[in-house]
């Protein structure tokens, strides 16, 4: 049977028309769903614009309070601080101003501290009855110092900084003040003269109310400006004084500084060529350190008038003459930098348990004086040339525990440590420094060679890891005591040295 073209197109479109009919029915069901979910959507619109609006307000309406108790809290704060009476603010003010320096810890090596230089200007700008609290509050003005300055700056910040010290020397009035100024790597030159020099005049011009004074001088400073030390200074408690390097006071010293200091307990001196008149008296000062150069009657002097209270004692110069016997009761740390000390004999330290020494002040003349420390002696640093010949003198201080090599505190010459001396104290019989527990090797020591095997022969001697230096047959009174602890920091250790070592320390074997 055969379909004509008529009956397949009829076919065609019966077959159409169901489809579009099973379609109209789908559509209509499609546009009921939509309807339904349109006039959802517009519900859910208007709960969405309402709860929007009901948040809005509620925000506002929070934000309002907060502010309102902001409001609130600053009056019941300012009600709370008008009800404290003056002298209790003014308590309070002096100290935050006085918590303790993060940037002056350490006296000799102090930097500006931006925080404490702001802090009572920053308590003074609260309100009307803090500023005038703090205006008359002369204890919390008495930070004078300034920050490290480069000529490149210009006159003009330098003018800001002669400005504050102005308004903090008047508003401190006749407290006592503390100075830091490092300008030591400045020059004074045509632009910026006046600012620094006013800067100076002022500083050095409250040497009457000096307390703690830190002042590093720039190059070309003019000599009078320390004039006003032949003053008394009777409120210094702590003075160090860094001069120019380009100057050459040291080598023409003059005399007549410092007459009248009885509350200096710490003084440090570099380059100024500055001491008191003999037999000034100096009755708290309890450290002193003096770089000045070749002038060793400068030391004298000093040592002389702090002889009763000096327990700390630092001299860097070319040669200390000691003429007459000193005795220093109370000293016990002693650092001498110097090419020559001549006649130690004459120094008598019977407290003395640290000792910093040159290379090239031992020699037989200073054994007396060892013979002196011999039971206090217990730490010692060594710097300049440390070899084995060393050990022929001190080996008299037996009773050390501590020993460590440094650089030169000036840098002018490099210290060596040879790795010959490491060996000749592990192998010394008797042993030398039977006590020693610490060793120290400080950065920037040159070690030759610095792969030696004479710190872990030392070891390996010392923590009985071995019997070619100590005999088991020793007696436990003659054994010397184990290392404990040993730090190299010297640049270019090897790794091996530092593992050895480490391994060493930790299987020592009990004494």
């Amino acid at each position: 049977m055969t379909f004509s073209n008529r009956d397949v197109l009829n076919r065609r479109v019966e077959a159409d028309r169901a489809e579009q009919d099973r379609l109209a029915a789908l559509l209509h069901n499609a546009r009921v769903s939509l309807s339904v979910d349109a006039a959802a959507l517009s519900d859910a619109q208007a709960r969405f614009n309402d709860s929007n609006t009901v948040v809005t307000r509620l925000a506002e309406r929070f934000a309002t309070l907060d502010k309102s108790i902001a409001i609130s809290r600053l009056s019941l704060l300012r009600s709370v601080m008008d009800s404290v009476p003056d002298d209790v603010l003014r308590l309070v003010f002096r100290q935050v101003v006085n918590t303790p320096d993060r940037k002056w810890p350490i006296f000799g090596v102090g930097v500006f501290s931006k925080e404490r230089a702001q802090a009572p200007f920053t308590i003074s700008a609260v309100c009307r009855k803090w500023r005038r609290t703090a205006c008359d509050n002369s204890g919390l003005w008495t930070y004078l110092g300034v920050p490290p300055l480069a000529c490149r700056d210009g006159p003009w910040p330098l003018q800001v900084h002669l400005d504050r010290v102005n308004l903090l020397v008047a508003r401190s009035k006749t407290s006592d003040v503390d100075v830091l100024i490092d300008w030591s790597g400045c020059t004074f030159d045509l632009e910026c003269t006046t600012p620094m020099e006013g800067i100076l005049t002022q500083l050095f011009r409250q040497s009457l109310r000096w307390r703690r004074v830190e002042i590093s001088l720039p190059m070309h400073t003019d000599r009078a400006t320390l004039s006003v030390l032949r003053g008394p200074t009777p409120n210094l408690e702590q003075l160090s004084l860094v001069c120019p390097g380009d100057n050459e006071w040291d080598a023409t010293a003059q005399s007549g500084f410092l007459p009248y200091a009885p509350r200096l307990h710490e003084l440090e001196l570099s380059g100024s060529g500055i001491f008191p008149r003999p037999f000034t008296d100096f009755p708290s000062l309890c450290a002193l350190r003096l770089w000045d150069g070749s002038r060793s009657s400068l030391a004298r002097t000093f040592i002389f008038g702090a002889q009763q209270t000096l327990e700390s004692l630092l001299i860097c110069t070319d040669r200390l003459d000691v003429t007459a016997p000193i005795t220093l009761p109370h000293l016990t740390s002693l650092t001498v930098e110097m090419r020559l000390f001549v006649a130690p004999s004459l120094l008598v330290a019977p407290c003395l348990s640290k000792l910093v020494l040159h290379s090239n002040c031992i020699g037989p003349e200073i054994v007396t004086f060892f013979s002196g420390i011999v039971e206090t002696a217990t730490h010692l640093t060594l710097v300049g040339t440390v070899n084995a010949n060393l050990l022929d003198v001190l080996s008299g201080l037996r009773n050390l525990t501590h020993f460590r090599v440094m650089v030169c505190f000036n840098l002018d010459h490099s210290t060596v440590l040879e790795d010959s001396f490491w060996e000749r104290l592990a192998d010394a019989e008797p042993h030398i420094w039977p006590k020693l527990t610490h060793l120290r090797v400080e950065t920037w020591v040159n070690v030759n060679p610095p792969d030696g095997h004479g710190i872990t022969h030392l070891l390996a001697a010392r923590n009985n890891h071995g019997k070619s230096a100590i005999d088991t047959s020793d007696s436990h009174e003659d054994r010397p005591s184990p290392l404990k602890h040993v730090t190299l920091d010297y640049n270019g250790v090897p790794y091996w040295v530092t593992a050895e070592v480490s391994r060493l320390l930790a299987t020592a074997s009990p004494p």
